[in-house]
């Protein structure tokens, strides 16, 4: 399943989801569900293998103020999105 598996980085928590195998628009679904959850300040490390998903996460960031777009690297045909919780 994708539920995020907590780590620490140096700014505050990280939480990692990978929903490679997860179809549109469910990998967004789940990503907004794990955001929702989480507190102001924390980090979501989404891995997605659609090449769609680059702008469902920045429209995902642009329609919810709560959340933050920091990051989007892609590379082999997997994209690796960083988000983060505002408030």
């Amino acid at each position: 399943m994708s539920k995020p598996s907590p780590s620490e980085n140096s700014g505050g928590t990280l939480q990692e989801m990978d929903v490679r195998d997860v179809s549109a628009p469910l990998h967004v679904l789940r990503t907004h569900r794990a955001l929702r959850g989480m507190q102001a300040g924390q980090l979501l490390r989404v891995l997605t293998s659609q090449p769609q998903s680059v702008a469902e996460f920045q429209s995902l960031a642009k329609h919810v103020p709560q959340y933050e777009l920091v990051s989007q690297d892609e590379k082999d045909g997997e994209v690796v999105h960083l988000l983060r919780r505002r408030r």
